[in-house]
């Protein structure tokens, strides 16, 4: 498959975990982050 940049949205200010780990998913999975 061929690797995929994916645009994450969102706030920082009380989601940054959950921002962090929907990343690292997306990371495990080949793909980059914007």
């Amino acid at each position: 498959m061929t690797p995929r940049t994916v645009l994450l949205l969102g706030t920082l200010d009380t989601k940054g975990h959950e921002y962090g780990f929907v990343r690292d998913l997306i990371h495990a999975r080949g793909h980059r982050t914007m």
